[in-house]
């Protein structure tokens, strides 16, 4: 039996004879992830779609989603992209869609300038008016010129223009007239005196 215990003991050829080593020598596992090299990671583009969907959608500013009308010529461009993948006067499905990611503009914008149009054609196939009709100066003209504001706002006594409140009563104007006045820079408080000047 002791010849037994001694042959277990002698490793065969096929083993390997490792030398036994402290365990102050093996290296921590946090040096081996430090020796590592860190390879950047390549940019992968995702279409679109998907990070739409990935993304949280933020509401934009008032100045981010107000859009300037638009000219003559994006008006006509519009028409002739949705003419050119249009069959027989009739779109296809995800056209109108297609149009309003290439031009950046809403679909309803889309929807009116292509109603207009095939509203505006003859027969024959002639195109459209799709024209703006906003003329010159549209909106709200306002009620009070600047020269007879003027005029008015200094015909009123120093006292009676010390507070934007006393001021807009003086005028016979609303206070946010004064306010609205003030914020575009029309009507000002004097430097050195404390009631408002033109």
């Amino acid at each position: 039996m002791a010849t037994v215990e001694t042959e277990a003991a002698i490793p065969t050829e096929t083993e390997a004879v490792l030398p036994t080593q402290p365990e102050a020598a093996v290296p921590a596992q946090t040096e081996i992830e430090s020796a590592i090299p860190v390879l950047p990671v390549p940019e992968i583009a995702a279409p679109p779609e998907t990070l739409a969907a990935e993304t949280p959608a933020e509401p934009l500013s008032k100045s981010e989603t107000k859009r300037k009308n638009l000219t003559n010529q994006e008006r006509v461009a519009i028409v002739h992209f949705l003419l050119a993948n249009s069959a027989g006067g009739r779109l296809k499905h995800g056209d109108i869609k297609t149009a309003a990611t290439h031009f950046g503009v809403h679909r309803a914008t889309i929807r009116r300038l292509w109603k207009l149009h095939a509203a505006t054609s003859n027969a024959e196939g002639l195109a459209g008016n799709v024209a703006s009709r906003i003329k010159g100066r549209s909106g709200r003209k306002p009620k009070l010129q600047d020269d007879e504001l003027k005029a008015r706002v200094a015909a009123v006594p120093v006292e009676r223009r010390m507070t934007g409140r006393s001021l807009s009563s003086a005028l016979g104007v609303s206070n946010s007239v004064v306010v609205r006045l003030i914020r575009d820079g029309k009507l000002k408080r004097h430097p050195k005196k404390l009631h408002y000047v033109m």
